[in-house]
């Protein structure tokens, strides 16, 4: 059996502490692409998200309102006559629905963007999105979740990438509830409701809106664009500002070839047509518009799902209205930066093949869960590192077995963490069962004693090596089998991740 980090992945796939006390805040077969990565088109559905919670402001054409909800909601008893639809749509305040979650004080919805029915992979989930709007404060968030996530899917030993939860739900009366229940999982979260969108949506929004202005801040060349027929095409846009139609907005957004900056380059993109839709959408000329609206609607109808009621939407408008959209906090789990919470690994499928996935660095989902709790002020995690490293903390990994590479694995996750100096040693003098560290501080370095205990979960221990080349450190770590194991795993490059999906 391989170890513990070498998740199988099954044949099933091919059809899923403590806080420092200073910082702690209140069907087609699917087409390989050349260049799929951790945040493909998270603004592409971002956008079109934006747009859904202004659903209502067809007042005046409260028919197609009740049109569309038929059209597209899943839920059975969201089909509300036209005079049902009307009355939602001019509910006062007083008698509108509350939304789930609200009472808690924050409410989180699962965005998720899809390819679509006329294009390859069209029901793989691409872009995964918590949205979470904090009711008391009246803040919004967007926590986006890589695609390539590997994650043990529900009711089943199975772990799969959690991109493929959403075309496994179509098999069942409602879709969202597998990816619903997994992504719950990943962040700690209770998720409220589900909306999903495709690329379609996306373009024709954009065209309904007359186009979206962007300022394009270098030339565009991509001769390596996905084209139709499982061809490329070239991509180019010069440098300045322009007004995007759909089909050039949706290119913008997903371009990453030519871009200096990758994936992240392509991620400031996309924020920047998502600014450019709210823009335009919460402007004067198409909010009040019914004309507008209509458009909008009518674009909406063929590529929105979601699972919220007819006589919800009244409320989400309101609570958006009393949002404040324009300071939107925006968060990505990667794994490309030395502090990022995701490793990517190998895993194997049944033949014995090899694949990659990401998988979190300390072999569970704390962190992100950590992350997602407290995504409204997430900088108190910058905070906390810049404390570990100004304590300029020392520490001496001990381990037995045959286990050299989990302790490197571990070092490594201890220096991105922020301590200055990390060594490993073989030690026979010790027989480790539990992970336990002496800390010769005497809790002088508590951010970094802290941080060890936390990704760790180190127990106390008086214990001291013998050997004069211990000296001086800061901090003994005895590595037991609980962490080593958990560890042994052949890290990866981002690159190797995308190389392998070309």
């Amino acid at each position: 059996m391989e170890k513990a980090a070498h998740v199988r992945y099954t044949a099933y796939q091919r059809t899923t502490r403590m806080t420092p006390p200073a910082f702690h805040p209140t069907n087609r077969p699917v087409r390989k692409r050349s260049a799929r990565s951790i945040l493909v088109r998270v603004g592409i559905f971002m956008a079109c998200a934006a747009v859904f919670v202004f659903l209502g402001a067809g007042i005046h054409i409260f028919f197609q309102v009740n049109h569309a909800a038929q059209t597209v909601s899943i839920r059975p008893d969201a089909s509300p006559s036209v005079l049902g639809a009307a009355k939602a749509v001019f509910a006062s305040r007083e008698n509108q629905k509350p939304l789930r979650g609200e009472e808690d004080g924050r409410i989180n919805i699962l965005l998720l963007g899809k390819a679509g029915e006329a294009y390859a992979g069209r029901n793989l989930t691409d872009t995964i999105i918590v949205a979470s709007v904090d009711t008391e404060t009246h803040r919004a968030a967007l926590l986006s979740i890589p695609r390539d996530t590997l994650a043990k899917l529900p009711d089943s030993d199975a772990n799969v990438k959690v991109n493929t939860l959403y075309a496994r739900g179509l098999e069942k009366e409602n879709p969202f509830e597998i990816v619903r229940e997994t992504i719950s999982d990943i962040t700690g979260l209770p998720i409220h409701y589900a909306l999903s969108v495709d690329y379609d949506g996306f373009s024709q929004v954009i065209n309904a809106l007359g186009g979206v202005n962007v300022m394009v801040e270098r030339d565009i060349y991509d001769t390596r664009f996905p084209g139709p027929n499982y061809s490329y095409e070239t991509f180019a846009l010069e440098k300045g500002f322009h007004t995007l139609d759909g089909e050039t907005a949706l290119k913008y957004v997903r371009e990453r070839h030519s871009d200096p900056r990758g994936d992240f380059g392509r991620a400031a993109r996309q924020q920047q047509v998502v600014r450019s839709v709210k823009d335009k959408i919460m402007s004067t000329r198409t909010f009040l518009n019914p004309f507008a609206v209509s458009r909008l609607l009518t674009s909406l109808e063929e590529n929105v799902r979601t699972d919220m009621g007819i006589e919800e939407i009244p409320r989400a408008i309101s609570l958006m209205q009393e949002t404040d959209l324009a300071n939107i906090e925006t968060v990505v789990v990667d794994a490309w930066r030395p502090e990022s919470l995701l490793r990517v690994s190998h895993v194997y499928l049944d033949n014995g093949q090899r694949m990659f996935a990401l998988v979190p660095r300390t072999g569970n989902f704390d962190e992100v869960r950590e992350l997602a709790e407290h995504v409204f002020d997430y900088s108190y995690l910058e905070k906390r590192k810049e404390a570990i490293v100004s304590e300029k903390a020392s520490a001496v990994l001990l381990y037995s077995g045959n286990f050299s590479r989990a302790a490197n694995n571990i070092r490594q996750l201890l220096l991105d963490a922020g301590l200055s100096e990390a060594h490993t040693a073989y030690s026979e003098e010790h027989s480790i069962g539990e992970t336990r560290m002496a800390d010769m501080t005497d809790k002088r370095k508590p951010y970094a004693l802290d941080e060890i205990i936390r990704l760790l979960g180190a127990t106390p221990s008086s214990e001291i090596p013998e050997r004069d080349i211990y000296e001086d450190y800061n901090f003994y770590i005895y590595l037991g089998d609980d962490v080593l194991e958990t560890f042994d795993y052949e890290q990866a490059s981002v690159e190797e991740l995308e190389n392998s999906e070309k």
